[in-house]
């Protein structure tokens, strides 16, 4: 299996790879791969945290990481309630964040 460094290096930009761990910094890792991640790294990612965890941490954070388009293909693959997803969707912030009218 590959190491966290070497696989995620690419998404972790801004941190020293060699000091990030994912039972430290599991949330962090979560919410950086799935919002700037490859399908590689995605994949890398379940494979170890499954998606429960997934789940739980865009549940928490109300998806404010993921782009609309993001948060509807975690709504689908990861079974989260649609009307849940779209009051998210619906907030005044992400919408000032996004430049949204709407």
């Amino acid at each position: 299996m590959e190491s966290l460094k070497k696989q995620l290096a690419s998404v972790l930009w801004d941190v020293d790879p060699a000091r990030v761990s994912l039972a430290r910094h599991r949330q962090f890792l979560i919410r950086r791969v799935l919002s700037r991640g490859t399908w590689a790294q995605i994949t890398w990612l379940r494979a170890r945290v499954g998606d429960e965890a997934l789940r739980s941490t865009i549940v928490r954070t109300h998806a404010k990481d993921l782009t609309r388009r993001q948060a509807r293909f975690w709504q689908v693959i990861l079974g989260l309630d649609a009307a849940e997803v779209s009051v998210w969707l619906a907030s005044p912030m992400r919408r000032l964040w996004e430049g949204s009218p709407r």
